[in-house]
């Protein structure tokens, strides 16, 4: 079975309410493990001492952010022209009922 198939009964089963509460205490035993991860652990400090280290990484960052917009925007502009121009019910049918 694909992985995009997976995922589409998956959430078939979500909206259908089957399974719904074992979803509901999947989502929130995961938070709680990043929030363990993330605010338990000491996180190191890439360019703390270093100024070269560091403006490479503010560079890396401002990229992957630029990068990150581009393709939230060419996301958005695509559904867009599916709702619009092609008119294909794509929208539609991930719109749940």
């Amino acid at each position: 079975m694909a992985a995009a198939e997976l995922a589409s009964r998956a959430l078939a089963a979500v909206r259908a309410g089957i399974g719904h509460d074992r979803y509901r205490v999947g989502v929130r035993l995961v938070s709680r493990l990043v929030d363990v991860l993330l605010y338990l652990a000491p996180l190191p400090m890439l360019a703390s001492g270093n100024a070269a280290a560091g403006k490479t990484m503010d560079g890396l960052h401002q990229a992957m952010e630029w990068a990150l917009l581009v393709m939230i925007g060419i996301h958005v502009a695509s559904a867009m022209a599916h709702l619009f121009i092609y008119r294909d019910r794509i929208m539609q049918r991930m719109l749940p009922g």
